[in-house]
């Protein structure tokens, strides 16, 4: 006697591990399909990296390079530097007198700057040095004291 029905074979261990893992391995790949879609929106050049860097870098030592402004001068830098200017040439006008007992016919003959300074002799030891700051005029007479002419620019040993 047969048996009319076909036998079902009970599936063994391993094609049951088989499937799982093939289902398993399945799933996986679609999952990091699905991961790289999501990830993966458009392609990037690969120079906007190095590009940025670059820019980042030029923006943080740009203003190091850059020279800084000159403070702009105020009439009483001027004024002061006018004041130290005729101070400075008083003096070289004096060891000239002191070396050779008598005033220089000009300022360069005492080793002066002349450049925007007026000099005048009215006697043997008494001079006069002037100029303009901002369009007023300076002046610095010889027998007037040191502190008239410096003001509140006082040096050190200047009476």
């Amino acid at each position: 006697m047969t048996n009319p029905e076909p036998a079902h074979r009970a599936p063994s261990a391993n094609e049951t591990v088989g499937s799982l893992v093939g289902e398993f391995m399945e799933e996986q790949r679609r999952e990091q399909s699905a991961e790289l879609a999501r990830k993966k929106p458009g392609t990037r050049s690969p120079l906007v990296l190095p590009l940025l860097a670059i820019l980042c870098l030029a923006v943080w030592i740009a203003p190091s390079l850059m020279l800084p402004r000159a403070p702009v001068p105020t009439v009483e830098m001027l004024d002061h530097g006018a004041r130290m200017t005729l101070y400075l040439t008083s003096l070289q006008v004096r060891q000239f007198h002191d070396s050779t007992r008598r005033l220089p016919a000009t300022l360069i003959e005492a080793g002066a700057d002349t450049a925007g300074i007026g000099y005048t002799r009215s006697t043997d030891s008494v001079f006069e040095l002037s100029t303009k700051v901002q369009g007023t005029s300076l002046t610095y007479r010889s027998t007037q004291p040191d502190s008239v002419l410096l003001g509140n620019a006082r040096l050190r040993g200047v009476s």
